[in-house]
């Protein structure tokens, strides 16, 4: 699994996480970027990731959302998410932007 930021990001907000098996891609943690990922546990066949939530004022360095981990599953076929990603709305309270 590896952790990307989007080509061009000013200030290394725009990212996504890349999922590997066998050296190949099998998925990404989401459609869209989100603006602060950690890797919160790994524990095969389960990687978790960390998400800073913002909330609608918040600015862009200063999440006060608190977090939110999801938990992956890699089933050999397919990546599976195990919880609810949050919304990536900048309206949204709890948003992962």
């Amino acid at each position: 699994m590896i952790i990307g930021v989007r080509k061009g990001s000013a200030d290394a907000t725009a990212q996504r996480a890349f999922f590997f098996a066998g050296g190949h891609l099998v998925g990404t943690d989401a459609r869209s970027d989100s603006a602060g990922i950690r890797v919160a546990f790994s524990r095969p066949p389960v990687i978790a990731l960390r998400y800073e939530l913002f909330n609608p004022k918040d600015p862009q360095c200063c999440p006060s959302g608190g977090s939110a981990t999801v938990r992956y599953r890699w089933g050999g076929e397919r990546l599976v998410p195990l919880d609810r990603l949050p919304p990536s709305s900048y309206s949204a309270d709890g948003s992962r932007r």
